[in-house]
């Protein structure tokens, strides 16, 4: 009993550090990813604030195009650009003062752009109505001209200065995602090293814990698999399908399913055993069986019981002639030659299908008149089915 509270205090140990270790690290890393994905957030913030600068100054350029276009061409289609323009920049700036960006002189900035922007707007309208009044391009428009064009320049000198801002606190923000990302790389080599070096030191009592355990599990399924399964054909064998009949039975006789046996004997098969031997006999036994899975679906199930005797249960049909078919191609499966070993090798079979609850609601039954119903196809003259 002692060994046995030693040897769980010697592998519980271990584990109890490494998922200590594993707490603490995990931690750290979701706190230092956390900050990661905040910085990336913010460069994020960064580059939309300096999109919105870029698209600010870019209406301001359209309006104003848009007003050189009517006066120089008299067209009022050239003022569908600039009416439009103020209300977008409005809500630009808007949105740049709202900003959960921060940085110097950003209210001031802001401010000034506001203030700019309707003042260029202003020069702009106030040039349309002379237009408007005056009904040709005037010359007296060149003041106003040079007052937009002033107030134009500055409007592009905030914003480069605004940039220029924006772009240095990237910079900064962009560093101190990389020393983060570090701490996150240091941080994991640390956390696999000292993990790793946990897990050697109980590498021997693990190993032999799961060795045992993997044979245990293998052996037992090895012997689980030889019991219910054929070691020749590799398919179940007469315990197999006795177990799984009994389930489908069970199956179909509480929810009213049909499922139907065929019992199938290979014809000409004793004379190929008794003349070429066993160990060729053996082989077209194999390749029979391959043949016969070849033409089932997944949910079929296909057991030898014995000889050259297979049973094959059919789950969840639908008509009859869905069991003609399937009896159709096992038929025609077989019906070429078995080539084995450069030889060839003729057989047959013959098939007797039973149906629940068709033929019979008794479990024992269906069995019984399967193999009677394969009788009744080996004496009309073989390689043919008949159903019970």
């Amino acid at each position: 009993m002692s060994k046995a509270i030693n040897f769980k205090r010697d592998i519980t140990r271990p584990l109890l550090l490494t998922i200590f270790v594993l707490s603490v690290s995990i931690g750290w890393l979701f706190m230092t990813s956390y900050d990661l994905l905040l910085t990336q957030i913010k460069i994020s913030k960064i580059d939309d604030y300096r999109f919105k600068l870029a698209t600010l100054q870019r209406f301001i350029i359209d309006a104003e195009t848009g007003q050189r276009g009517y006066l120089i061409t008299n067209n009022p289609t050239f003022l569908d650009t600039y009416k439009s323009k103020p209300e977008e920049v409005r809500k630009i700036l808007n949105y740049l003062d709202k900003s959960q960006l921060y940085f110097a002189d950003k209210s001031s900035k802001i401010f000034q752009l506001r203030t700019l922007s309707a003042t260029k707007f202003r020069i702009i309208d106030s040039s349309i109505q002379v237009q408007l009044h005056s009904g040709a391009y005037a010359s007296h428009l060149t003041l106003s001209k040079d007052k937009g064009k002033l107030v134009m320049d500055k409007i592009e000198t905030i914003i480069v200065e605004m940039d220029k801002n924006l772009e240095i606190t990237k910079k900064r923000v962009s560093l101190n995602a990389r020393h983060i990302f570090t701490k996150v790389i240091i941080g994991s080599i640390l956390l696999i090293i000292i993990i790793s070096g946990i897990l050697l030191f109980s590498y021997r009592r693990t190993v032999r814990i799961f060795e045992q355990l993997i044979e245990n599990k293998v052996q037992s399924e090895k012997l689980g698999f030889e019991a219910d399964h054929d070691p020749l054909t590799r398919l179940a064998n007469r315990r197999g399908l006795d177990k799984h009949l009994r389930n489908i039975h069970t199956i179909s006789d509480r929810s009213e399913d049909m499922y139907a046996v065929f019992y199938m004997d290979l014809d000409g098969f004793k004379l190929i055993n008794d003349k070429m031997g066993h160990e060729m006999g053996d082989a077209v036994l194999i390749k029979t069986a391959e043949l016969f899975k070849s033409e089932l679906r997944e949910t079929d199930f296909i057991s030898r019981v014995g000889g050259d005797e297979f049973v094959l249960v059919i789950h969840g049909y639908a008509k009859d002639a869905e069991l003609c078919l399937l009896a159709e191609r096992l038929l025609q499966s077989i019906r070429q030659p078995i080539e084995i070993m450069q030889k060839k090798y003729k057989i047959g079979v013959s098939i007797g299908i039973a149906r629940f609850p068709v033929n019979s609601k008794h479990f024992d039954a269906i069995l019984q008149l399967a193999d009677k119903a394969m009788y009744e196809s080996k004496k009309a003259g073989k390689n043919q089915y008949k159903f019970a």
